[in-house]
């Protein structure tokens, strides 16, 4: 079944994971952090993981379970912790286990705790050297004669001190080592200023990595220092320089200015991206906030999810040149493939000789704000870039174009917009979705369909997904159970392991049950089951779910048992007809 792993979640025996999920209330949980409101049997609230304006996260007391039907996040209270917190699985594990006065087994102590505690020491000693240094930073700016060009510069570009004051902006001295003399007065704070990247080793003198320049610090989502952006004031190459990854700053992963955006906006629906620290702060400054920047580097996987996680819109604002435009491209085809349902993701092209910077300062917040709604949609922009050089007036021109497009389309996850997407090019070429070879297969559900019911489960989906969701019917199946080899479809294989669970733990929670596969490929899957909305009651359910499994028994075996082959809904069946199906499976066990 693939339910048992190498890897962190498989070193804690499972019955821990089911002890820890029982002790901890995950309502409780998630409304210390996100208001809950009681909605029938579950809670609601607005999504903490996208921005929506209705309630579309529900959390559910009898499963221990939450999922949002907007964004399709969902899981146990050790996935909303390692989410919400941005922690990872031991930390998370570790955290419930004491608020819930739980000690970690001694199997899993003796391999993990003694790393564990070191890594949050470790951790705890990071975050204080670079407050230090954020501090020190700041204060140069003010108080170092040498800081009058790095001001004079900020007042050029219109920045103010209270952005600059929200921004956190500083100095570093162009002297060799003064913040190594500062800060490194013992051997500890050597380290950490080296681990985290701040001062160099050198076999004569450890010397400051930031020299005269203006320093930006990096937030992460608490506004905990993490990092830092330094902007050369004279001819030092590079112009920008960033801190390198270390324990806590990883740059393929952080995006600057998000902190800020968040704490400036109550309700974020769109995201800016920009190519610079300063562009964000001058658009600040011109009172349009929700922007952030990528730092030095391009748009990857990392940043793309992050940003969807705040809003379903992203605006990409670069230099209209050649480079931006390619850059723009590279993010576009990394952009099509998570370019899921209710998200948006448009181009704005600076014009060249401008950036963001100097674009708002020379027409101002509402000009600025006007062009920024003339950002061109992801596929227009794809279609437009493809069509460079191609006549597609001509048989030949539509053929080669298709074919160019097919390559980009086909990553695409299934959904409404990859359908458009197919749609609008068989308006420009002619060629139908199924003869360039774009349209779904029916053999393969994506998760993300299973989780927001876009296509229908099969027999085996549904039962797995009906005895994730009740484990209480593992009681309509106890004796015989399917051949699952026989049945030879798919899901059987998790419909097996979750029979085979919950026979020997009958009471557990489907949270509980959804983190046997923790380490597994299929826990996406799994969880999507668990997530899967049934339109009936759980009555209803029961009967359809006795009904199936006696189905399969009878397909394992090759033989009909005398039900029909293909079952009526549960919605067809009256109150009487259920109970006796129910009763009449039972007989047969």
């Amino acid at each position: 079944s693939g339910i048992s792993g190498g890897n962190m979640a498989g070193r804690i025996p499972p019955e821990f994971i089911n002890q820890l999920l029982e002790r901890v209330n995950i309502v409780e949980l998630i409304h210390s952090r996100v208001p809950l409101k009681k909605a029938g049997h579950e809670y609601v609230a607005r999504c903490p993981f996208h921005n929506e304006k209705t309630p579309s996260f529900t959390v559910s007391p009898s499963k221990q379970f939450y999922h949002c039907f907007g964004c399709g996040a969902h899981g146990s209270a050790i996935n909303f912790l390692m989410e919400y917190e941005h922690l990872p699985f031991i930390e998370a594990i570790t955290n419930l286990a004491t608020s819930a006065g739980l000690e970690l087994p001694n199997t899993f102590d003796a391999i993990q705790n003694t790393a564990l505690q070191a890594l949050v020491t470790a951790q705890k000693a990071n975050y204080a050297i670079l407050e230090r240094v954020d501090l020190w930073f700041r204060q140069q700016l003010r108080g170092n004669a040498a800081a009058q060009r790095a001001v004079n510069y900020l007042k050029s570009r219109s920045v103010t001190g209270t952005i600059a004051n929200t921004y956190g902006l500083g100095y570093a001295p162009p002297g060799g080592n003064e913040l190594a003399q500062a800060l490194g007065k013992n051997s500890d704070a050597v380290k950490l200023l080296l681990d985290n990247g701040l001062i160099v080793a050198d076999p004569d003198c450890n010397y400051d990595r930031f020299r005269d320049r203006i320093m930006f610090p990096i937030r992460d989502h608490r506004g905990r220092t993490i990092g830092f952006g330094g902007r050369a004031i004279g001819d030092i190459k590079p112009k920008y320089l960033n801190s390198p990854n270390t324990l806590l700053f990883h740059k393929s992963k952080e995006l600057y200015g998000l902190f800020e955006a968040q704490k400036a906006l109550t309700n974020i629906e769109q995201l800016l991206v920009v190519e610079g620290y300063l562009d964000v702060i001058a658009l600040a400054e011109y009172a349009i906030h929700n922007v952030v920047a990528i730092l030095g580097s391009a748009v990857n996987a990392n940043h793309l999810e992050h940003l969807f996680k705040v809003c379903p819109s992203i605006v990409f604002c670069l230099d209209g040149d050649g480079a931006g435009r390619e850059a723009a491209w590279r993010a576009a085809e990394l952009a099509l493939t998570m370019a899921r349902d209710g998200r948006e993701i448009k181009f704005l092209f600076i014009p060249e000789g401008d950036d963001p910077d100097t674009l708002v300062r020379r027409v101002g917040t509402a000009a600025m704000q006007d062009l920024i709604l003339t950002a061109k949609p992801l596929s227009e922009f794809v279609f437009e870039r493809l069509s460079i050089g191609i006549n597609l007036q001509s048989i030949d021109g539509r053929a080669r174009f298709a074919e160019l497009a097919k390559v980009v389309i086909k990553p695409m996850p299934e959904g409404i917009y990859k359908n458009m997407m197919v749609d609008w090019l068989t308006n420009l070429t002619g060629l139908s979705g199924p003869r360039l070879g774009l349209r779904p297969q029916s053999a393969s559900i994506p998760n993300r369909c299973i989780v927001n019911n876009a296509l229908p489960l099969s027999l085996v989906q549904r039962a797995a997904a009906m005895l994730l969701q009740y484990p209480d019917f593992i009681s309509l199946i106890q004796g015989a159970v399917p051949n699952w080899q026989r049945l030879n479809q798919p899901g059987s294989d998790i419909l097996e392991a979750v029979v085979a669970i919950l026979m020997e733990y009958p009471h557990l929670s489907t949270a509980a049950l959804t983190e046997r596969w923790r380490d597994s490929p299929q826990f996406e899957q799994v969880l999507g089951l668990a997530s899967y909305k049934f339109e009936v009651s759980e009555f209803d359910l029961q009967a359809e779910f006795s009904a199936a499994m006696q189905r399969l028994r009878s397909l394992s075996l090759g033989q009909n048992m005398g039900l029909p082959g293909n079952l009526p809904a549960p919605s067809d069946l009256t109150p009487e007809q259920k109970q006796q199906i129910i009763d009449m499976l039972a007989r047969n066990r």
